[in-house]
C-alpha cells in the first residue's frame, strides 16, 4: 500500500475532549500484549490483517526500538472504563531516510468498535501537546478517514507545512 509522509509544526498544550469513562496514560512494558492484541483486532477484515503471534512481534519490535527510540511520554493508551480502546506510538528518529529526524508518529491505532467517538483524535492532541515540537507521521493512501483526521490537526505534506 502507498502512503503519504506528513508533518505538523510545534503546537501549544489545548484542552483534549474525552469521551465518558475514557482516560489516557503512557502505555507500560509490561502491557505489550494487550497493545499486541489490539493492534492485530485494528487489522482483522483488511488487506493487512494478521495473526496474533504476528502483531506481537511487530509490537516487540517497536519496543525494542527497531523503528527508533520510544518515545514512552508519547506512546499512549487510552481507556474505556477496563478496556484499551485505542494507542498511539511514538519515536524518535525512525530509521528511514526519507522522514525528518525527531518524533514520528509510527502508529495510531483504535479498536473498531470505538472508532468515530473521539479517541484518536485525543491521542494525536495529547502527543502534539507534550512533545510541543514538530512531528511526523505517515498514512496509508487507502485511509480517508485517518488522512483527514490528521488535517484537520494540522498535518501537511512537507513541502506544504513550511
Amino acid at each position: 500500500m502507498a502512503n503519504a509522509l506528513l508533518v505538523a509544526g510545534a503546537r501549544e498544550s489545548i484542552e483534549v475532549a474525552l469521551p465518558a469513562r475514557a482516560h489516557l496514560r503512557p502505555l507500560l512494558d509490561s502491557e505489550r500484549e494487550i497493545v499486541s492484541s489490539l493492534y492485530r483486532q485494528t487489522y482483522v477484515a483488511t488487506p493487512h490483517e494478521m495473526t496474533e503471534a504476528e502483531a506481537r512481534d511487530e509490537i516487540d519490535r517497536t519496543w525494542a526500538g527497531e523503528y527508533g527510540r520510544l518515545v514512552m511520554e508519547a506512546t499512549l493508551g487510552v481507556w474505556v472504563g477496563d478496556e484499551l480502546a485505542g494507542a498511539i506510538v511514538t519515536v524518535q528518529d525512525p530509521p528511514w531516510d526519507d522522514v525528518p529526524r525527531g518524533p514520528f508518529i509510527l502508529d495510531l491505532f483504535v479498536h473498531p468498535a470505538h472508532r468515530r467517538t473521539g479517541l484518536g483524535r485525543a491521542l494525536v492532541q495529547t502527543v502534539q501537546g507534550t512533545l510541543r515540537s514538530g512531528i511526523a507521521l505517515r498514512v496509508d493512501d487507502s485511509a480517508p478517514e485517518a488522512r483527514s483526521l490528521y488535517r484537520a490537526l494540522g498535518f501537511r505534506p512537507p513541502a506544504a507545512a513550511r
